[in-house]
C-alpha cells in the first residue's frame, strides 16, 4: 500500500515540476538559439525551431532585435501561464528580413517557452544587448547607411536598397555594426584594407567593429537589401 500511496503521489504533482522557474535557462543557452556570437557588449543568436519541436522555458532580460529570416506561426507559454498563439509580422512593402526591437524586457522580464505551430522551420536572427545601457545613448554621431528604420537605446536599425553593380560609400561607426542580408542575394562586404567578404546565404552576416571603414557592394544580378545594425 505504501508503494502505490507514494506513485500516486508522485504522478499528482509530475505535472506540477513541468516548467518550474530554476529549469529555465538564459536565452543564449537554450539549444534552439543557436550562439554564433558572444562579445562583451552584446551576442548573436541564430533562433530556428522545426514545425511540432519546442524551446525549453528561457529567461529574456535584456533588449533584443529580431530579423525575421522565415516566419511560421508559434504558440508561446509565459511560465505558469497559458499558450497564446503568434504570427511574425509579414515583410512591408515586399522587403526581405522584417526587423523588430524589443525593449521591454529591461524593465520587465519574462521566462516563456515557444512551439513551433506551422508547417515550416521558424528562424529569426536574434541580437542581444549583454551589457548595460549606454550612459549617452551610445554612438549618434556617425550616420548609417541606407534608410534608418529603427533606433532605441541599444540598437539602431537602417535597410540598405541596393541596384545590382551598387556600391555604398565608405562608412565608420564608433561602435560595432552588423550586416546582414536577410535574403540569399549577392552582398559583400569590404572592411578598408582587407578583401571583399562575400555573404554565401539568406541570413549570414558580418561584424564590422567599432571604428573600422566599411563599405557594402550589391555583386548580384538583383536588387537586394542589405540591413546595418547599430549595435550603441
Amino acid at each position: 500500500m505504501r508503494f502505490v500511496y507514494s506513485w500516486c503521489v508522485v504522478a499528482l504533482f509530475a505535472p506540477q515540476l513541468e516548467g518550474r522557474a530554476q529549469d529555465a535557462v538564459p536565452i543564449h543557452r537554450e539549444p534552439r538559439h543557436r550562439l554564433v556570437l558572444d562579445s562583451v557588449r552584446f551576442r548573436v543568436l541564430d533562433v530556428q525551431i522545426v514545425p511540432g519541436d519546442t524551446t525549453r522555458f528561457h529567461i529574456h532580460d535584456t533588449a533584443i532585435l529580431y530579423v525575421d529570416l522565415a516566419p511560421s506561426p508559434v504558440a508561446i507559454q509565459i511560465l505558469g501561464g497559458a499558450w497564446t498563439g503568434f504570427t511574425p509580422p509579414g515583410s512591408p512593402g515586399g522587403r526581405t528580413g522584417p526587423v523588430r526591437i524589443d525593449s521591454t524586457y529591461v524593465l520587465h522580464p519574462i521566462t516563456h517557452r515557444v512551439t513551433n505551430t506551422g508547417a515550416s522551420t521558424f528562424r529569426v536572427l536574434a541580437i542581444i544587448s549583454s551589457g548595460p545601457a549606454p550612459a549617452s545613448g551610445g554612438d549618434t554621431t556617425q550616420t548609417l547607411p541606407g534608410t534608418t528604420e529603427l533606433r532605441s537605446t541599444w540598437f539602431r536599425q537602417a535597410r540598405v536598397q541596393m541596384e545590382p553593380g551598387s556600391t555604398t560609400e565608405w562608412r565608420t561607426s564608433g561602435t560595432p555594426v552588423l550586416i546582414v542580408q536577410p535574403a540569399l542575394t549577392g552582398i559583400e562586404v569590404e572592411l578598408e584594407g582587407a578583401a571583399r567578404q562575400r555573404l554565401e546565404s539568406a541570413g549570414s552576416w558580418i561584424l564590422v567593429p567599432a571604428r573600422v571603414r566599411y563599405r557594402i557592394a550589391n555583386t548580384g544580378t538583383a536588387s537586394a537589401d542589405a540591413l546595418a545594425i547599430q549595435i550603441r
